[in-house]
């Protein structure tokens, strides 16, 4: 059986399907933040060590989405990705909710990791399905929107979270901090279908996963977009890690205005960055997949001097507006590079390339925090956070040249018959 071709979905369809598939990221968003937000009171009631609460903000999370999102992503190729995107959704976002049960570390760490497990098939799901719905030259503006969910889930978490915990108490942040994924999911349930049919897998189980790997290994236009995207995502893990520390240390921010000043370009700044990076991509490319690269590479490239700009800021004004366009640079990649990662990648592999590629993003792009956090002890501590921050960012550079290197490959790769 074929596929439906993206010319057969109607438009208010396709557009309907991203804003559910936008709106279940942004919860991934909230959901996968929320510890951080309540990182003290937990800490105070459950009585736990820093290092335990490190391991339940960030590496609960990142080790259990590392080892399910490739389950996860063979999955997304072979059932109806409507279905698994919302059972995850409903799952990871009850297992929030009932973070508020929890009285000890080893149930903490158990339903922190059990969001990361069941958030590593999401997102993977989500691109292919809307590659699938949207015809090429649409996939930027439609995978950017996408991604722009990341900002919004972030920003509303830092937000509201802090507000919700200070007046009603940590638990309540967990509970609601799951009830709109849970709604989410059985809309996307009920009212979305997917336009491929499920692909069955031989009889021995996921037949064909090893040729899957070992095709998708040899793609220079994957390779290089993992390349891309992990360089950009460890600049961006740095900078939003430790933004808060380099305003309080670097130019005397009290801790709440430091969190607005970070909110505001985590979650604007950015926001708008990733808001406008869709329509300006595809304008500079023209409506050529080999030109995908322009705008995000430009972006990426303006960042590195104004980490510098901001590292060397000689006040406090001057430093949050450099920030906030920094954040706006920063919100500029994510959604090209999945476009040109869909481009370069056959329909039926588009799941397993997607969480190949959220692998290599999330485990490497996650030790952006600690390189800076050890070039800045290796400086002497203290402000040497700007110039750390400012040496980790510039891998930048290296991230642009890995999308140009992809979309050079792209131009020797068979065009998708949607786009004849």
């Amino acid at each position: 059986m074929s596929e439906t071709s993206p010319r057969a979905i109607s438009g208010f369809r396709r557009w309907y399907a991203l804003a559910l598939l936008t709106g279940i990221f942004a919860a991934n968003s909230i959901d996968r933040n929320v510890m951080a937000v309540v990182l003290e009171p937990v800490k105070a009631e459950l009585q736990l060590s820093d290092a335990a609460m490190g391991t339940l903000v960030g590496a609960a999370h990142t080790v259990a989405l590392a080892l399910f999102v490739i389950p996860m992503g063979l999955l997304a190729d072979r059932i109806n990705r409507v279905w698994l995107v919302s059972g995850l959704v409903i799952l990871w976002s009850a297992l929030t909710s009932m973070g508020a049960l929890a009285n000890s570390y080893l149930s903490m760490l158990l339903m922190r990791a059990g969001v990361g497990a069941a958030e590593a098939g999401s997102p993977p799901a989500s691109v292919a399905l809307i590659s699938d719905m949207f015809p090429a030259k649409q996939r930027p503006t439609a995978l950017s929107t996408f991604y722009l969910a990341a900002a919004i889930g972030t920003g509303t978490i830092f937000l509201l979270g802090g507000y919700v915990a200070h007046h009603f108490g940590w638990r309540t942040v967990f509970i609601i901090a799951g009830v709109p994924g849970l709604l989410l999911g059985l809309l996307l349930l009920t009212t979305v279908r997917d336009p491929r049919p499920p692909v069955r897998p031989a009889a021995g189980g996921f037949g064909g996963s090893g040729r899957d790997f070992r095709l998708l290994l040899a793609n220079p236009a994957l390779r290089w977009t993992c390349i891309g995207g992990t360089m950009a995502s460890v600049g961006q893990v740095a900078v939003f890690a430790w933004l808060p520390s380099f305003l309080i240390r670097v130019h005397g921010y009290s801790l709440i205005d430091a969190g607005l000043a970070t909110a505001a370009a985590a979650g604007l700044g950015k926001g708008l960055g990733t808001l406008f990076c869709g329509p300006l991509t595809r304008r500079a490319a023209r409506d050529r997949r080999e030109k995908l690269w322009r705008y995000p590479g430009a972006a990426l490239i303006l960042s590195v001097p104004l980490v510098w700009c901001m590292a060397g800021a000689g006040s406090a004004a001057m430093a949050a507006t450099l920030t906030f366009v920094l954040a706006m640079a920063l919100g500029s990649w994510a959604g090209p590079s999945a476009a040109i990662l869909m481009a370069g990648v056959e329909t039926s592999r588009r799941g397993l390339a997607t969480s190949l590629y959220h692998l290599s993003t999330n485990l490497i792009g996650g030790f952006g925090a600690l390189a800076t956090g050890a070039i800045s002890d290796w400086l002497g501590g203290g402000k040497a956070i700007a110039p750390a921050l400012a040496i980790t960012v510039s891998v930048n550079l290296l991230a642009a040249g890995g999308l140009f290197m992809a979309c050079r490959r792209l131009s020797t790769m068979p065009e998708e018959e949607e786009q004849a």
